[in-house]
């Protein structure tokens, strides 16, 4: 969602595809779909800033069976001065809390957004009153907490252990937020929130039994899809020096060297 008063809009260019992704999830009925999109366009020549929706995202953690307050984190730098706009945080029904904070280049701190009772009912984008510089060089840290107890009314079922997934039964972990640049000075990539991988955090999270060796059944889908590249000796188990090297080859920033953007 973007609030503006015809000076800023997203640029969508010709010929370009329209894809909406609804995760729906039979019930074994016919039903009749509601969904609706809307779009209000502006004038070319009243616009003065392009707005670009992106986002920092960790899909790789594990939540444990029980667990009242499971934490995961996801970061990015900026690569350039950005004006934000808004922020919507993104979980699933296990959902407890989610914060946006920003470190400063000096290491100062300031929280951009908390919401301490995430509800995922309510798909909120929360608006800034005014844009928000984040100066190049800052790190934008996104922090969600999960509650798979069974005190969590609308946890499917507490005895499983939840990965990332598009059924509403498992989770994900996606801070969007709009970034804004002056017309026509728009990089050709999102500037701020470059997501950066933690493997040893990853590691500390799959390992269930604490014994320094991750098993195929202790780690979510999209890496297991991986763990024979990542299992380098063989032995039936990943190091966390193994999954270190798998995180560098799933790293959306491998490669990006060669085509880096100039300031």
């Amino acid at each position: 969602m973007l609030n503006t008063d015809g000076k800023t809009a997203m640029h969508v260019k010709a010929g370009s595809k329209l894809v909406f992704q609804l995760h729906y999830t039979p019930n074994g009925t016919q039903q009749q779909d509601r969904s609706f999109v809307g779009f209000k366009f502006a004038d070319p020549e009243k616009v003065e800033f392009e707005a670009r929706s992106t986002q920092v995202i960790n899909t790789f953690f594990a939540i444990p069976p029980g667990a009242e307050d499971y934490k995961v984190s996801a970061s990015g730098t900026f690569e350039r001065d950005t004006l934000v706009t808004n922020f919507t945080p993104h979980m699933h029904t296990r959902g407890k809390s989610f914060r946006y904070e920003v470190t400063y280049p000096d290491d100062t701190k300031e929280i951009l957004l908390d919401v301490p009772t995430y509800d995922f009912n309510w798909q909120t984008t929360y608006q800034l009153k005014e844009p928000k510089l984040i100066p190049k060089g800052s790190k934008l840290v996104c922090t969600a907490h999960w509650d798979n107890s069974e005190n969590n009314l609308s946890n499917p079922d507490p005895t499983k252990t939840v990965s990332w997934g598009e059924q509403t039964w498992e989770e994900m972990m996606i801070g969007f937020y709009v970034e804004v640049h002056p017309k026509g000075q728009a990089p050709a990539r999102p500037s701020g929130g470059r997501p950066q991988l933690d493997p040893e955090t990853a590691f500390a999270s799959f390992d269930a039994n604490g014994d320094g060796t991750l098993t195929k059944d202790e780690v979510p889908s999209q890496i297991g899809r991986h763990f024979d590249l990542a299992d380098l000796n063989k032995d039936g188990g990943v190091s966390k020096e193994e999954l270190t090297l798998v995180f560098k080859l799933l790293s959306p920033q491998r490669g990006e060297g060669k085509n880096k953007d100039k300031d």
